[in-house]
């Protein structure tokens, strides 16, 4: 199957390099999704063949390059993978559903509740983000993301997250990119 893409681009970060591409198909199934993961991979790692596998925890990595650190995420029509040498790396692709209002109770805890009152569906898709960004990050170490994370601030104006976990405090980053999709990394 031909796939053709209407955006394609990089954003480079102090660890590595986040590939994003959105396809003009959407909702494609896991078979279809994995190939265009291998496709991206493959044309910006500029080598013959890819070959992903994945560690119990879920998080994948390159089989024939094993000194990247990787991390994958797509939503309906995007698809993001971040790679870097040298550091651990998670990354998250949201696109805003009301759906994140009626699962909010599954990830906000109490903490949040109370920085975060009454927060809007951007607000849920940053915490969201941020969580399951620093879930890849630290290969799925995690039993509960609304217990062992806690979002502390979103900052707008700098696109960061102030974040506290089981494993210390992180700042992640993010980036809108496209009116209802947001790019969450750490």
């Amino acid at each position: 199957m031909t796939f053709q893409t209407n955006i394609q681009f990089d954003i480079q970060t102090p660890k590595g390099v986040i590939f994003i591409e959105k396809l003009t198909q959407k909702n494609l199934n896991k078979d279809l999704v994995n190939q265009k993961i291998n496709d991206l991979l493959t044309n910006k790692l500029q080598i013959g063949e890819i070959r992903i596998d994945h560690l119990d925890s879920g998080q994948p990595f390159i089989e024939n390059i094993e000194q990247l650190n990787i991390s994958i995420s797509h939503s309906s029509e995007w698809i993001c993978i971040y790679i870097s040498e040298d550091y651990a790396v998670g990354v998250d692709i949201e696109e805003l559903t009301p759906k994140l209002e009626q699962i909010k109770n599954q990830f906000i805890n109490f903490r949040e509740a109370e920085i975060f009152i009454k927060p809007n569906l951007e607000t849920l898709q940053l915490i969201w983000g941020a969580k399951e960004s620093i879930y890849k990050y630290f290969a799925g170490e995690f039993t509960s993301l609304e217990k062992q994370v806690s979002i502390e601030n979103i900052d707008f104006e700098t696109k960061k997250i102030k974040a506290n976990s089981i494993y210390g405090w992180l700042d992640c980053s993010f980036e809108q990119i496209s009116e209802q999709v947001y790019l969450v990394w750490v």
